[in-house]
């Protein structure tokens, strides 16, 4: 169910460590309110191609979509969006703003009645535990 997208210019590359950024983003994502972590899938997907802005080729971007079954209340969207904002705040806090850099953050409802889905990963935590 729920998917975390991250979106980021490849000039941020040397600048940021994406790995790290999907982890924590991850992170976030498993302790937010109505998520369940069994349910979370979270990737990055770098942009050669970009333009921000003036089209300055030193500007920079990082956007995360959350993609989440809709049914969760304002409240509920608001706290969830607090929570992944700051982790991506916290992900990006080393990047050099000053040569231009855009960070943002959307809530997207998916339409349960055309989602489908499917995993296992519950049943390979308790396998794992019984070992």
């Amino acid at each position: 169910m729920p998917h975390l997208i991250l979106e980021y210019s490849e000039n941020l590359e040397g600048e940021l460590d994406i790995a790290a950024m999907v982890r924590t983003v991850h992170a976030a994502g498993c302790t937010c309110p109505t998520v369940a972590t069994a349910a979370l899938k979270t990737r990055a997907i770098g942009y050669r191609h970009q333009l921000c802005a003036d089209g300055d080729p030193a500007y920079r971007f990082v956007a995360l979509t959350m993609r989440l079954l809709s049914g969760r209340s304002p409240a509920q969207k608001q706290e969830i969006g607090d929570i992944l904002y700051g982790a991506l705040q916290q992900a990006t806090a080393g990047v050099d703003r000053s040569a231009g850099f855009a960070l943002s953050l959307e809530l997207a409802d998916m339409d349960g009645a055309t989602y489908r889905k499917e995993n296992n990963f519950e049943a390979v935590w308790a396998a794992r535990a019984a070992q």
